[in-house]
């Protein structure tokens, strides 16, 4: 799910012969929209010269429309709650580059569910991921009206569902 979303993308690139088939929730496959050029240009130096500066902060009222559900995240202590480094921004940016440049390679089974209303992570470049898949079996699934957590969303039965239906199809 979401960074884990885009590590398991990575990791699937480098190991998918150990994997009948692969589910991603909310991935983060790109940023919608994207930040300017010049933008990414400043991040990419302070990674060098300040690499533990925040640059990027994540709004936790954006995760899920479950107020319990965001009070749970907010006061979760393996959650980062500072800003995002410019070194991790940076190879973050970098291997969302490579993982869509080399999605062709990926041949398992994959589906992506994305809450259509997500934006930490974007539904539109999960959908354009899925694209360009190699695998003969990719699916991609929006949740209109859903956030980030979509297994935390009062529709998480249906997501849930949907998910073993197609671990059930593809496997």
């Amino acid at each position: 799910h979401s960074l884990g979303g885009l590590i398991a993308a990575a990791f699937l690139l480098r190991h998918q012969d150990k994997f009948q088939s692969a589910v991603l929730s909310g991935p983060a496959l790109g940023i919608d929209p994207a930040p300017p050029a010049w933008q990414q240009r400043i991040t990419r130096a302070l990674s060098y010269l300040l690499p533990k500066l925040g640059v990027l902060a994540l709004d936790a009222s954006q995760v899920s429309r479950s107020a319990e559900v965001v009070a749970a995240y907010q006061a979760d202590p393996l959650v980062h709650h500072g800003k995002i480094s410019a070194r991790l921004v940076t190879e973050l940016f970098d291997c969302v580059a490579r993982v869509n440049d080399q999605a062709g390679r990926i041949l398992v089974p994959l589906k992506i569910v994305h809450g259509e209303a997500d934006v930490m992570t974007s539904p539109t470049a999960s959908k354009a991921f899925i694209e360009k898949l190699g695998s003969e079996v990719a699916e991609y699934q929006g949740y209109p009206g859903l956030y980030h957590e979509i297994f935390n969303e009062p529709e998480r039965a249906q997501v849930l569902e949907d998910v073993l239906s197609f671990i059930g199809r593809a496997n």
